[in-house]
């Protein structure tokens, strides 16, 4: 059996611990080893053929040096991998160059923001050394070139989603973010939760009941999911409640928000969303699969309105779900194969 590392956003983010799951199944006749915060980790304390180690900060270099030295590979999976940090760079690509040491795969990843076009230069030096760089949009793809470097739409397209809530009731999924610490985007967080609001409320005076989702408490979402606590019920993402919420999504009438990972399975359940995102990759990754579908960028949340947010409530996602799945199946596939 091949020993793997496998490195993600280790926050308790249901979206993340979706990625492990699936690569875990996909890949199960492989033994994987990741290390995440002691407490943390419920979503994927039940996989069979993965080794949680819980980190300790006084010695996280060290457990990842005998982590990754027993493994004959390492892959990282997730997005946000090569957000250019604001400072600590040397740290930043001396834990990115500890994890190379093997053959390492970049699954489901994008690219940006950046400032610095030394970033970017650095960033695509280190690409050339790496096994397979998938990145899951377009964008991000197009910023760096590279015989391994692909595009394939985003992991999730391809996962096992449970049965939607039984329920009489018609309602919406909010899916907010707490974007007071997010690079390049601080500034908008205030007008952004306001209209974040005013599409709840705006949903709400349609008849629909409103479910907001907390799917990432360690940024902070069960914090600004209190905006909206008037309105209807709260769901926190917890660790072993991802199977519930994901069947809460897939019943909804309509999922709003900024979390990609409640707006993908809304997409594969045929549920219409109301993007509001914070990245351009974010934007692309979307409309990578769905060419029409329409967006709010927080930077520009004057093209919120009643009728925009309507028109969207109204319209199904439009693509082929199998042959997303082809290409999502197919890139893992290639992984499959070149590493065994």
């Amino acid at each position: 059996m091949k020993n793997v590392f496998i490195n993600y956003n280790a926050k308790d983010n249901l979206g993340d611990d979706l990625y492990v799951n699936i690569i875990c199944k996909y890949f199960s006749d492989m033994k994987f080893t990741t290390i995440i915060p002691k407490n943390s980790g419920k979503g994927i304390s039940k996989i069979p053929n993965l080794k949680i180690i819980n980190a300790n900060p006084a010695k996280i270099r060290r457990q990842y040096e005998k982590a990754i030295i027993k493994a004959e590979c390492s892959m990282y999976v997730g997005g946000s991998a090569f957000t250019e940090p604001e400072d600590n760079l040397g740290d930043f690509w001396d834990f990115k160059y500890l994890f190379a040491q093997n053959p390492i795969y970049y699954i489901s990843t994008d690219f940006g923001p950046y400032t610095n076009t030394d970033f970017r230069r650095l960033s695509e030096e280190y690409f050339y050394d790496c096994e397979g760089v998938w990145f899951r949009d377009t964008q991000s793809k197009a910023e760096i070139e590279g015989d391994d470097v692909d595009f394939a739409p985003d992991l999730t397209f391809i996962a096992d989603l449970p049965e939607p809530i039984k329920t009489n009731k018609q309602y919406a999924v909010i899916a907010p973010v707490d974007l007071s610490g997010r690079r390049g985007v601080t500034m908008f967080n205030e007008e952004y939760l306001k209209k974040m609001r005013f599409i709840a409320e705006t949903l709400k005076n349609k008849g629909y009941d409103i479910i907001t989702v907390a799917m990432c408490p360690a940024e902070w979402d069960d914090r600004v999911a209190q905006i909206f606590r008037d309105l209807g019920n709260i769901i926190v993402y917890s660790g072993d409640n991802l199977t519930q919420i994901l069947s809460v999504i897939a019943g909804a009438k309509a999922v709003v928000g900024s979390r990609v990972h409640a707006l993908v399975p809304a997409m594969m359940s045929g549920v219409s969303i109301v993007p509001v995102l914070y990245k351009e990759s974010l934007e692309q990754m979307l409309r990578d699969v769905d060419g029409s579908l329409a967006c709010f960028s927080v930077k520009k949340l004057s093209e919120v309105s009643e009728s925009s947010v309507m028109d969207m409530v109204n319209r199904k996602p439009q693509f082929n779900k199998e042959q997303i799945k082809k290409q999502v199946l197919d890139e893992l596939e290639k992984i499959k194969s070149e590493f065994i």
